[in-house]
């Protein structure tokens, strides 16, 4: 429930060709918030001098962090906002914003069983939300598989499987909404490798699907990715919502 700012001094960055800059650091523990701004920000808050709208984030985030979430805060922040660069108005500076949140092993284990991982699983987490962010994400799991030894031709197919389930996450799932995340567990053995996605949205009837292979579906444009899924692993299961799948494919399965 404390504040710990890094103030340095230095000129603008990419100002002076020749410059020295001031190192800071700081320890980070389990449950910390690092939280990196510019400072367009403090317009946010309308009305106040910089040292005031100082004052008022400060304040919003000692509120905040200890409760919350990182999307979240920045979202109360946003709501300082008075009509800057809506509707057409043009904002007097740039707000960037990034807060990173350090995960505690209560979080992790949390997140493991809405998964459907048990406890003592060795879960790898990985979050993502652009599109840009996929072929990461998937190498990380392929690159597991390659180095137990998996067939050549399940990992291919793995490629395909993730970049399918990846996007429809993001693209249907979150409807497109980059604050929002998809979570990505994966455990890889000798054996088998187990990957669960689940995103932030309502989730779906996965019976509700048409079947893209019956004759009055095979214009339709929907279905044909989860089809390809359920061909190239050995084993999917949703749950009860329908935002989260695991797929399961074993070292020498289909």
């Amino acid at each position: 429930r404390s504040l710990v700012p890094l103030h340095s001094t230095g000129v603008f960055i990419g100002v002076l060709e020749s410059v020295s800059f001031e190192e800071k650091s700081v320890y980070l523990n389990p449950g910390d918030w690092l939280f990196m701004f510019t400072d367009g920000i403090y317009r946010l808050f309308s009305g106040a001098n910089e040292l005031r709208s100082r004052e008022l984030l400060e304040k919003r985030f000692l509120e905040y962090a200890p409760s919350g979430s990182p999307r979240g805060f920045i979202e109360e922040v946003l709501k300082e906002q008075d009509g800057q660069g809506r509707d057409g108005d043009e904002a007097s500076d740039d707000v960037t914003a990034i807060v990173v949140e350090f995960l505690t092993q209560s979080r992790k284990i949390q997140i493991r069983e809405k998964l459907g991982f048990k406890l003592d699983d060795p879960v790898y987490l990985q979050f993502i939300s652009y599109f840009e962010e996929m072929d990461k994400a998937a190498a990380i799991i392929l690159s597991g598989m390659d180095s137990l030894g998996y067939p050549d031709e399940n990992i291919r197919k793995m490629k395909i499987i993730l970049t399918e389930l990846f996007a429809n996450a993001i693209y249907h799932g979150n409807k497109g909404d980059h604050s929002k995340k998809v979570t990505v567990g994966h455990v890889i053995t000798k054996d088998k490798a187990v990957i669960s996605i689940m995103d932030e949205g309502e989730g779906f009837d996965p019976e509700k699907i048409p079947d893209p292979t019956l004759p009055e579906n095979l214009i339709k444009d929907c279905g044909r990715g989860l089809f390809i899924v359920q061909n190239y692993v050995d084993k999917v299961e949703f749950n009860e919502k329908g935002n989260r799948i695991t797929v399961e494919k074993h070292h020498g399965g289909r």
